[in-house]
């Protein structure tokens, strides 16, 4: 797995889900945003959809490793030590970088102390 293939696929799968998880790490998450009125009153913005990174929701749903082995044509045991190895290095460069670059998808981003937030790419489609 690399950061190029992680990003298409979290671009396939938001637009089909609502939440895909990264293992031990949290879920991407769409939201509805409800319509709002411009500052000055004079317009008013639709409801709309934005992505979010939820730390606190850490379960697999296992729509990464479903399309990773599908993708590379492995058996489930060997793609879930890929997708551990991957998903262990990436919170360890999150941590030291603070700023992961997920093409076409967002930044995924770390604070000092440790928590992941989106910067989501405006591109992604679901807007």
């Amino acid at each position: 797995m690399d950061l190029n293939l992680l990003s298409r696929f979290l671009q396939e799968l938001i637009l089909e889900y609502d939440r895909v998880s990264l293992p031990d790490m949290g879920s991407f998450v769409v939201e509805v945003t409800a319509a709002y009125f411009s500052e000055d009153g004079t317009t008013i913005f639709p409801p709309n959809h934005r992505i979010s990174f939820k730390a606190s929701e850490t379960s697999d749903d296992g729509l990464i490793l479903s399309l990773y082995q599908k993708e590379k044509g492995l058996e489930e045991g060997v793609a879930k030590e890929e997708l551990s190895a991957f998903f262990k290095q990436l919170k360890k460069d999150l941590k030291q970088k603070r700023n992961i670059e997920l093409e076409g998808f967002g930044n995924l981003r770390s604070t000092k102390e440790g928590n992941y937030f989106l910067v989501a790419d405006r591109e992604v489609g679901i807007f």
